[in-house]
């Protein structure tokens, strides 16, 4: 039990760790002028990347809704909202079996 919680925490540290060392090459970036022409355009299309993303969840999350009422009753990858979540990420990556459909 204390194993895992200590598993936990160091995997928490580690994912902060890796967003700090994001954050200073960001910084660096502000150094070279080429690569600021890009972070100054990455900040520029946020506020519509957002939006894109927002926009994308919402169809989303409206075929997992759509997918477990429709098929939760008679195929697995669809019988909870969970699976049904992954069912539709893996079929908007290309990887889904049609056949068992």
């Amino acid at each position: 039990d204390r194993a895992y919680a200590l598993s936990i925490y160091l995997t928490r540290v580690m994912v902060m760790f890796n967003a700090i060392v994001v954050v200073r090459f960001f910084k660096a970036f502000r150094g070279q002028p080429r690569l600021n022409t890009v972070l100054r355009t990455m900040g520029a299309c946020l506020v519509d990347v957002l939006h894109f993303m927002l926009i994308l969840v919402l169809v989303m999350l409206c075929y997992v809704v759509a997918g477990q009422i429709l098929f939760g009753s008679s195929n697995k990858e669809f019988e909870s909202l969970w699976t049904s979540g992954q069912t539709c990420f893996r079929a908007l990556m290309g990887d889904f079996e049609w056949l068992s459909m």
